[in-house]
């Protein structure tokens, strides 16, 4: 468990805790990073240290465990001389270059830009910019924004349009939904009625522009029916409707996202109480059920999930185990690549901090190529403690874990995640065996996965055993 930067409460003087191109700030928060179309690059808005609240968010975008901060609200300038806020619960989207675009100050403007701080409005409130022709945005009008190969995407509101719409979606100025004119196909019921809203936030594109995904709801006029997923213009999940295999109607979608590949998900419950997950319309995941293959520990509660360019998922969630324990992190059904209490590595050399401890994850997951998830977590000062770091406030650091259990090596068989399998994973791992490194501790007598302090014969076993299970799902 690998932090990539910490808040100041979690590490203080500690250079991770300082923000990288901003003078006197340091991190306070992280909401949920995302990740660039070829998987590696991350992008989030975390808020600092130092200023006012006027000033106390900065865009930072990196690769791997290196950043800088790129943006700081009310301070930078956009291509209008003006400052912008970052608006709350939107995160920025990122291209592999570190082009960056988000829906700024309040949703008034949607605002793109790169890794030398320049910033240009590609779309306005009150204003035709960026916008279909004949079309006018309204006040406050953005969310979702995105970076296709068609142009910009993002939800808007709508003052003035031919049509009479009064929400879009829009995907390089053209509108790829309208509301309430289009009518998803796909709907229950013998009725099929137009899409009246989307959720804030919740109209999600491709890399491509191609593939587009809204959660809202249609003007159905019976209540317990009217919310729907729509993925490219069908009703893929809809209240008062059984997901396939599942017993009982979904009473509740909780939220669902699109990743640049087109892959989406979904998490949300039934009528009866069950949760679920939801990967490309089949059910990956469910309350009750094991939270990974052959384990007899299952799922209570739904927290995030996300997926990489490469079809695989991260699910974070809460479980049936004892509660110091019982929050965790799984890959693809199969892998607890990371657990509550479990140790933290702030220095990023392979040991264990004795004062940092993973406590409660948070809904903040990227999974990205480069072979490692990130993630948001709270922290905790011991592992059997029961209350954050003091003075954290319950916020959280961002952290990365090796999604794959043989993943050690990469070319050269240097010491790291790839998301490859091959020749390098073996020479990092005899070289942290011969080392006596904990990522080699791996078998007890017979074999039998799990660490016992002794570097012998059983950890070569259960590592051939990880390495050709493979890592996918």
């Amino acid at each position: 468990m690998e932090v990539v930067y910490a808040i100041e409460a979690h590490a203080p003087g500690h250079p991770k805790s300082v923000v990288p191109g901003i003078e006197g700030g340091t991190f306070r928060n992280f909401p949920r990073p995302h990740r660039s179309p070829d998987g590696r690059r991350w992008v989030v808005v975390a808020t600092m240290n130092g200023f006012t609240g006027t000033q106390d968010q900065a865009l930072v975008t990196g690769v791997g465990l290196t950043g800088a901060a790129v943006a700081q609200e009310s301070v930078t300038l956009d291509n209008s001389g003006e400052t912008f806020a970052f608006f709350t619960n939107v995160s920025p989207r990122v291209l592999n270059d570190g082009r960056w675009i988000s829906a700024v100050s309040g949703g008034d403007k949607v605002v793109e830009g790169n890794l030398a701080g320049t910033v240009t409005i590609v779309a306005r409130g009150g204003t035709p910019i960026g916008a279909p022709p004949g079309v006018e945005f309204a006040a406050n009008a953005f969310s979702s924004a995105n970076l296709t190969a068609a142009g910009p995407s993002f939800l808007a509101s709508i003052a003035i349009a031919p049509s009479g719409a009064n929400e879009m979606g829009i995907v390089g100025a053209e509108a790829e939904l309208s509301m309430p004119i289009d009518v998803p196909t796909g709907q229950a019921g013998e009725t099929e009625y137009p899409i009246a809203d989307v959720d804030a936030n919740s109209f999600w594109t491709s890399d491509s522009g191609v593939r587009w995904l809204a959660q809202g709801r249609i003007a159905n006029p019976d209540q317990a029916a009217d919310k729907v997923l729509v993925v490219d213009g069908a009703v893929r999940i809809q209240e008062g409707s059984t997901l396939p295999g599942m017993a009982a109607p979904v009473s509740a979608i909780t939220e669902s996202f699109m990743e640049g590949n087109g892959d989406w998900y979904s998490r949300g419950s039934n009528a009866d109480s069950t949760g679920w997950i939801v990967k490309n319309g089949a059910v990956v995941a469910q309350t009750g059920g094991a939270i990974a293959e052959g384990s007899s520990e299952s799922w209570t509660t739904f927290l995030d999930v996300r997926g990489n360019g490469r079809g695989d998922f991260a699910i974070a969630g809460r479980t049936n185990a004892e509660p110091i324990r019982s929050d965790v992190l799984v890959v693809n059904g199969r892998f607890i690549v990371s657990r509550e209490s479990d140790g933290v590595d702030l220095d990023n050399d392979g040991v264990n901090e004795t004062e940092l401890f993973l406590h409660v994850l948070q809904n903040r997951v990227m999974f990205a190529d480069d072979g490692y998830v990130y993630f948001g977590s709270r922290l905790k000062p011991a592992a059997d403690a029961t209350a954050d770091v003091t003075g954290s406030a319950s916020s959280s650091s961002l952290l990365r874990v090796a999604a794959c259990p043989a993943d050690l090596g990469r070319t050269g068989g240097v010491a790291g995640a790839d998301a490859t399998l091959d020749n390098n994973d073996f020479i990092a791992f005899i070289d942290f065996f011969f080392a006596r490194d904990r990522r080699a501790d791996r078998g007890g007598t017979g074999g039998v996965p799990g660490a016992d302090g002794a570097w012998d014969n059983n950890d070569f076993v259960v590592y051939i055993d990880e390495f050709f299970g493979g890592c996918g799902a």
